[in-house]
């Protein structure tokens, strides 16, 4: 029976495009028991008629100008009612209809804090990758390893230890998640799939920024971390995170001027590039402005076969005696892919692995 009451909150600003997908996910849920309220920050492009077209079955929608998305985040919790909360911003969506169902389901039968799922990326109508919440916990001093469209979290937790800070633009979901993390509560991880989660509005300038406001938040709450890391540990991959980014920008840049220095790196005419998350995606782009054809995408786990119209290989269906763009943030990672691409090929010179690559950016004359 269906007892636990849940608000789903969206906000938007701007959304005309991508907003009634979200609108239609949320009330296509098969669950009676929720709340649904929109929160606009006085759009001008067409949505607030979108809105109106749902409104009999929205049980609070305002459209006012706010101070950005965690303000506008804090004026839904606010408002809802429900015992869980949930996040789902336009441009997202849940991954299908018994989402809700499935999660009142899991809190009927146990009594956990935070509920985290895991979340299929998207760009544009295509589904690149899963991103799965970080089972262990402590990883969170460097990233945000949870998505909050796939968080479910009990609304007495915002009463108790406050809603998110405005002061972040980009980064207040990381910093209530790491306050929260420090004041004990526990985060329930599982793979299920629960949300659409779109890479379309993400860019590298973006990424600065939030990876400067990520370091501030972790030095904020540096007194509380107990034996999880060293603080300088923390400050230091908070540094190195900073520096990638900005080198990854110069990179684009250089790219974006085909810049012939920077082409002459990429020994082969075609490269497959290998890993379809957001480091794919900027191999993407790296490779297309240079004018390097690209053969296809590589992933030990295929989500779909085709992303940006190009094919998708699984390992063993790869030629490789074309060139290999590990696109791979972590470097352990980066190294499993190259074993693989040894067991294949005695010749790896002609794989590059994008990380080495921005992280040597100041070192190489171009």
């Amino acid at each position: 029976m269906d007892f636990i009451k849940i608000s789903i909150i969206t906000v938007s600003f701007n959304s005309v495009k991508t907003i009634e997908k979200t609108i239609q996910s949320v009330l296509a849920q098969n669950y009676n028991e929720k709340e649904y309220i929109i929160i606009d920050g006085a759009s001008t492009d067409g949505t607030v008629e979108i809105i109106k077209k749902y409104e009999n079955q929205i049980n609070y929608w305002e459209s006012k100008p706010d101070a950005g998305i965690f303000e506008a985040m804090n004026k839904g919790i606010d408002r809802c009612t429900g015992d869980i909360v949930a996040f789902m911003n336009s441009d997202d969506c849940y991954y299908d209809y018994d989402v809700l169902a499935k999660v009142a389901e899991l809190y009927e039968k146990r009594k956990f804090d935070i509920l985290c799922g895991s979340a299929a990326l998207t760009y544009g109508n295509e589904t690149i990758a899963i991103r799965k919440a970080h089972k262990d916990s402590k990883r969170i001093w460097l990233e945000n390893i949870y998505v909050h469209q796939a968080m479910f979290c009990p609304k007495k937790l915002f009463e108790e230890y406050g809603n998110f800070l405005t002061t972040y633009k980009l980064g207040g979901d990381y910093e209530w998640n790491l306050r929260i993390h420090c004041e004990g509560v526990k985060f329930e991880i599982t793979d299920e799939v629960y949300a659409y989660y779109s890479l379309a509005g993400l860019s590298s300038t973006n990424s600065v920024q939030l990876a400067e406001e990520f370091k501030e938040i972790a030095m904020r709450h540096i007194s509380s971390l107990n034996n999880e890391y060293l603080a300088e540990e923390v400050k230091k991959y908070h540094d190195w995170k900073i520096s990638f980014y900005k080198k990854a920008n110069e990179l684009k840049k250089r790219a974006m001027q085909n810049n012939k220095e920077l082409k002459k790196l990429f020994i082969n005419d075609e490269y497959y590039i290998w890993g379809t998350g957001k480091m794919g995606l900027f191999s993407y782009e790296l490779l297309k402005n240079l004018g390097v054809k690209i053969c296809g995408f590589i992933d030990n786990n295929i989500i779909s076969n085709r992303i940006l119209s190009y094919p998708v290989f699984s390992p063993e269906h790869v030629d490789y005696s074309r060139g290999i763009c590990i696109s791979v943030l972590d470097d352990k990672d980066a190294d499993k892919i190259l074993r693989q691409i040894k067991d294949k090929k005695t010749n790896t010179g002609d794989c590059i692995a994008l990380r080495m690559l921005i992280d040597s950016m100041q070192s190489i004359k171009l």
